[in-house]
């Protein structure tokens, strides 16, 4: 059987989003070496064509922004993984999420980021080192 993956989606998404972008340029005129090979007239018409696609997605609806410089000038951002290097091992611990005050980590249930001597983020260890004035040097 095959693995599921939550990436898999997005990555189908992304591929036919960049197919019907590929086709517009086609339809458009471009050569398909000219969009292999962009330079950088065609990477902005390139870039404003995606900006008026939208399709479905198996992900959900999937649209841009009018303003292509706008931060995030897409309708969502995918969750980022935390993890965190424990004895050689990786351990996710949370995800980071987009939320309407900014990007936010979201902790799995009885995950923290651990410290030294197994503290937490919201127990940290103690500042067990001189501290300086602004300005000076220890």
């Amino acid at each position: 059987s095959l693995e599921g993956r939550l990436e898999a989606g997005y990555a189908a998404d992304t591929i036919c989003l960049i197919a019907k972008a590929f086709n517009a340029m086609h339809d458009l005129g471009y050569a398909v070496n000219e969009v292999h090979g962009m330079n950088s007239s065609t990477y902005q018409k390139f870039n404003s064509v995606v900006q008026g696609l939208s399709i479905p997605g198996l992900t959900g609806a999937i649209s841009f922004a009018n303003d292509p410089e706008r931060h995030g000038s897409g309708d969502r951002i995918v969750q980022f993984t935390v993890e965190q290097i424990l004895g050689g091992s990786y351990i996710q611990v949370g995800n980071i999420m987009e939320t309407a005050q900014g990007f936010a980590v979201e902790y799995l249930q009885g995950k923290h980021m651990q410290q030294f001597g197994n503290r937490t983020s919201d127990d940290p260890p103690p500042a067990e080192f001189p501290t300086c004035a602004f300005g000076q040097a220890y």
